[in-house]
């Protein structure tokens, strides 16, 4: 399966296959001369396999009025989900968990180097994965793990 997804200010193609999604980052803030990148999703326990959720969420999209040309994201009217619709939707939920103001779209990544280091994967590449030129990546491997004091309803 394959895919290519258009927006003005990016270019996302992915290629979905048996075991791997490949996605194609067209430019990031850590990508200084606009070179891209690839990013390659490996399938991993089914209860929060990527490849799984990526092919579960194509098959969606094939019963709605979107198209594969959409932008991955994209409310049911075929609107675009950008990154500040994205912020506003997670503190919107995240009004609900105590401190809430201690979260931004940000844990995400603090939190795949989290999980990474937890499931000992080797610091290299979590280094590459999250696409850190520098060390700062170990500022976050090297927390405490909150989430076991956090409640979510």
């Amino acid at each position: 399966m394959y895919y290519s997804l258009l927006h003005t200010s990016f270019l996302l193609v992915l290629r979905v296959r048996l075991s791997t999604v490949t996605l194609y980052l067209r430019h990031s803030k850590t990508d200084a001369i606009n070179a891209g990148k690839h990013i390659v999703l490996h399938a991993t326990n089914p209860s929060i396999c990527p490849v799984k959720a990526i092919r579960q969420f194509f098959s969606y999209r094939q019963h709605t009025s979107t198209s594969p040309e959409h932008p991955f994201f994209t409310f049911s009217d075929g609107s675009f989900f950008s990154t500040s619709s994205f912020s506003q939707a997670l503190k919107t939920f995240l009004k609900h968990i105590p401190e809430p103001q201690r979260y931004s779209t940000h844990s995400f990544r603090i939190g795949a180097a989290i999980t990474a280091a937890k499931n000992h994967t080797a610091e290299h590449v979590i280094q590459k994965a999250g696409r850190w030129k520098s060390d700062t990546y170990r500022r976050y491997i090297r927390q405490p793990d909150i989430s076991k004091h956090l409640t979510f309803y």
